[in-house]
C-alpha cells in the first residue's frame, strides 16, 4: 500500500516536471544542488568544530 502511494506521488511529480520549461528544470536542479552543498558544508564545519574541541 505504501508503495502505491509513493508511486502515485512520483507520477504526479513527474507529470508536473514535464510541464516545466527547460530553464525551470535547470533552476530546480541547481536549487537542489546548492541545498546539498550547504548541508555538506555545515556537516564538515560541525565535524571540524568537534575535532578542535576534542
Amino acid at each position: 500500500m505504501a508503495t502505491r502511494v509513493a508511486n502515485a506521488e512520483r507520477r504526479a511529480a513527474h507529470a508536473q516536471n514535464l510541464l516545466l520549461t527547460k530553464e525551470e528544470r535547470v533552476n530546480a536542479q541547481l536549487d537542489k544542488y546548492q541545498a546539498t552543498e550547504e548541508k555538506w558544508a555545515a556537516r564538515v564545519a560541525e565535524h571540524e568544530r568537534r575535532e578542535k574541541d576534542a
